[in-house]
């Protein structure tokens, strides 16, 4: 993926509930955008939507970098989620 390693448990439990679904999706693209985490498959089912949201929702406060508790900051003109004393 294109993130930090804080996300990989988040993105991991994403495509293990994904696969439930179809167990032949395909990912089209894992990454950070404006310091949010995105997840694009070629095909979703309606089930999977409301996952993949879920965890982008909580990517908005978990740290890319430590996987700890973050927020999202302003760093000279990028977006970022980081946790407390984390550049």
């Amino acid at each position: 993926p294109e993130c930090g390693n804080g996300w990989l448990r988040l993105i991991d439990a994403v495509l293990k509930t994904v696969e439930h679904f179809d167990p032949e999706f395909k990912i089209r693209q894992i990454k950070e955008k404006f310091g949010g985490l995105r997840i694009y498959l070629d095909t979703t089912a309606p089930d999977m939507e409301p996952v993949i949201e879920l965890a982008q929702k909580i990517a908005l406060f978990t740290c890319e970098i430590t996987g700890k508790p973050g927020k999202l900051i302003e760093d000279g003109g990028w977006y970022r989620v980081r946790a407390a004393g984390v550049k």
